[in-house]
This record gives structure tokens, C-alpha cells and sequence, in this order.
């Protein structure tokens, strides 16, 4: 870390010039799937495709709900959150050890996890945005457990965030419901 840390270690290439913009960081601990974005074999239901990365759109056309995590695994530090959601609405997240390839239309999302999914915690969003753990809760290794699902060490779990979308006239029954999901999540725990 303390080399990163010094740029006189950084190279830039012939410009010399710091580059701009994001460095997506893949094959760690924690790693996204499942977009609404167009980029899985399962279509968002109304054509409703979220932004690169998110899950479906929803009513207020915030390009979809994005799941993202911090922390580490172990010891386990990690916080989900999910952004972009119906403003005050509910968000409950799950976790499960089973995923569905290639997703399936649920409500105006796509779900890609199966299996009988742990309910690790609900929160009231608040500007669209929810976070799992936050206050006194337990960590989410420790709320699996005491749901009855202890996380062995590099055991895989997955995780979503179902949200409640109130209007039912943005993506009408069928295929479309009252309720949306992010993006999902692995974590290798």
C-alpha cells in the first residue's frame, strides 16, 4: 500500500499523465452481476433496461437499482447498499447460495437468485438508497447464521435487493408487478 501511495511509483505510458475516470477492479471477494442493462439472456420485462451495471428501470427512471458492497469478507466488515431505488420505499435484502443463469422476469425486474432465499434485512430507503448493515445491526455473517445459514469459509452466497415500486401503470401486470430488484452480488465469504 505504501508504494501505491507514491506517485513517483505510478507510469502513466508516453503522456506521463494521471488518467481520469474509474478502474473497475474484478475477481476479488466481491463481484457484480445479473444488470438489467440489456447484457443477460433475459430481458428487463417492459423494456424497462436500466444503466450499465444496474438492475431494471423503474418508475422514476432512475436508470435502475444498483447493489454494491464494502468491506471484506474476512473478518467480515462488509456493508451492502443499494442506490437508485424508489425514493421512500422498502428494500428488503436477500441472500441465497443458489443463482439463476441468465436471470428470470420478476415483478419489473430480473432475479437471479434462487433457492430459498435468506431475508438478511429490510430498510425504509431514504433518497433511494439502503444499506445493510447500518446502526447496531449484525454483521451479515452473523445475521446468516442466526437465520440458519452459517457461511463456511470460501463458501459463495449471492445477493439482491427487492424494492417496492408502487406504480403499477410503469410496468403492468403481466409480466410486470408493484415491486423491482438491483443488480446482484457473489461474495466468496
Amino acid at each position: 500500500l505504501a508504494a501505491i501511495h507514491d506517485p513517483v511509483n505510478w507510469t502513466f505510458g508516453s503522456s506521463g499523465t494521471l488518467p481520469s475516470g474509474s478502474i473497475p477492479v474484478t475477481g476479488g471477494a466481491i463481484t457484480h452481476f445479473c444488470s438489467g442493462d440489456g447484457s443477460l439472456p433475459t430481458p428487463c420485462p417492459c423494456g424497462n433496461q436500466g444503466v450499465a451495471g444496474s438492475g431494471c428501470d423503474n418508475s422514476v427512471h432512475s436508470g435502475g437499482s444498483r447493489l454494491s458492497a464494502v468491506g471484506s469478507p474476512t473478518p467480515d466488515s462488509v456493508v451492502l447498499t443499494a442506490n437508485g431505488m424508489i425514493p421512500t420505499g422498502s428494500a428488503l435484502f436477500l441472500q441465497s447460495a443458489v443463482q439463476v443463469a441468465g436471470g428470470a422476469v420478476y415483478g419489473d425486474g430480473v432475479r437471479c437468485i434462487s433457492g430459498t432465499p435468506i431475508k438478511i434485512g429490510l430498510r425504509r430507503a431514504a433518497g433511494g438508497s439502503a444499506s445493510y448493515p447500518s446502526g447496531g445491526d449484525p454483521s451479515i455473517s452473523a445475521r446468516s447464521a442466526a437465520l440458519g445459514d452459517p457461511i463456511p469459509s470460501g463458501g459463495v452466497r449471492y445477493y439482491q435487493v427487492l424494492y417496492r415500486d408502487r406504480n403499477a401503470a410503469f410496468c403492468p401486470s403481466p409480466p410486470g408487478n408493484t415491486w423491482n430488484l438491483s443488480n446482484a452480488l457473489q461474495i466468496v465469504w
